[in-house]
């Protein structure tokens, strides 16, 4: 009943809360810091986060691939890449592993000292570095990438039916619950 009341004589001060932090969010996402803050955050997201990653490493292996096979030089290519991943963290690292490449190491050895990407990957960059074949093998990491991520966007996406649901029955029960505990209330009191 307080809730009621609260939102009854208060909703304009609710409406501009929640307006004012909107638009405070979008501001500050506009800047390069807070962008960057935000992209961190995403990351740190239990299923979104995952899904964030194995989407950067995707796009990671399939663009830098395809500019290996294309025959652009690895230093230029992973500029590229830095400016197309889509975070700004993930973005930062890829400077940095660029930077650590640029004295001649292999690409494998910053990308497992950073941690960017799982075991598995970097072991199938560090095998197509020393094949000679090292556009084939991120192409072929991108298609592992996209499978998986293929896959958990569907079972996520079956969730969360059952997540709404869910959400629904407890608002509904508990609008039931506030609206029938104070009947069973007076009726007690009346007797």
């Amino acid at each position: 009943m307080q809730i009621s009341r609260f939102l009854q004589h208060s909703w304009y001060i609710m409406a501009g809360v929640g307006f004012a932090t909107w638009t405070g969010l979008k501001m500050f996402a506009k800047t390069p810091k807070g962008a960057y803050i935000l992209d961190g955050i995403i990351l740190k997201l239990p299923v979104i986060g995952n899904l964030q990653r194995k989407s950067a490493v995707a796009k990671f292996a399939r663009t830098l691939g395809t500019l290996e096979r294309s025959g652009v030089s690895l230093m230029p290519a992973l500029k590229i890449v830095e400016n197309t991943i889509g975070n700004r963290v993930l973005a930062a690292q890829v400077a940095q592993v660029a930077e650590e490449t640029r004295g001649g190491d292999s690409l494998a050895a910053p990308l497992r000292k950073l941690g960017l990407f799982p075991g598995t990957v970097v072991k199938m960059i560090d095998v197509g570095e020393q094949s000679g074949r090292l556009d084939e093998m991120l192409l072929k990491v991108a298609d592992i990438e996209e499978r998986q991520m293929r896959r958990k966007t569907k079972t996520l996406i079956s969730l969360l039916a059952p997540i709404l649901i869910m959400a629904v029955g407890a608002i509904v029960g508990f609008m039931v619950i506030s609206i029938l505990l104070p009947i069973f209330k007076m009726s007690r009191a009346i007797h």
